[in-house]
């Protein structure tokens, strides 16, 4: 069990490092294509999986806790 929170605190901490806030300044330039609508559903897919990252971690962690 303490093997698992191992290597989903090393994934989400990867998840939470491959995602880069700078992205967001190309929205103001106005610019709207199929390149940047593609980096979008990747960012929300990205964002998802870390957000099913932290309810996992926070999971195991009370368990681990008990």
């Amino acid at each position: 069990m303490k093997i698992l929170w191992y290597i989903v605190t090393i994934l989400l901490v990867i998840l939470i490092l491959l995602q880069n806030p700078k992205k967001e300044s190309f929205k103001t330039f106005g610019f709207q294509n199929q390149t940047l609508s593609n980096t979008r559903e990747s960012e929300k897919l990205l964002q998802n999986i870390t957000w099913i990252g932290v309810i996992l971690f926070v999971i195991l962690t009370s368990c681990l806790a008990l």
